[in-house]
């Protein structure tokens, strides 16, 4: 069942929003309950951080994509001899 590449790409997208979205609500709330910093830093913050996941998350799929490439080359089956 985890040899489908779909269900593989939906695991990783719900274990990297999870983690990438606590460390954004942490510094999140940190922007907005900071005294010193204006209200609109934290809206600038998760605009920023919208985009910046979305290329994060393109990285990470690219590379994990070439490593299964990589691996499914080098599977005996795909061997033929004759």
């Amino acid at each position: 069942m985890l040899s489908s590449t779909w269900l593989q790409g939906f695991i990783l997208y719900s274990v990297f929003r999870a983690i990438y979205g606590a460390i954004i609500l942490i510094v999140t709330y940190f922007l907005a309950t900071n005294e010193s910093t204006p209200w609109w830093t934290s809206v600038i913050f998760l605009l920023i951080s919208m985009a910046f996941s979305r290329l994060l998350f393109k990285l990470i799929k690219s590379r994990l994509d070439q490593t299964n490439a990589k691996s499914i080359e080098n599977k005996p089956e795909n061997f033929k001899i004759g």
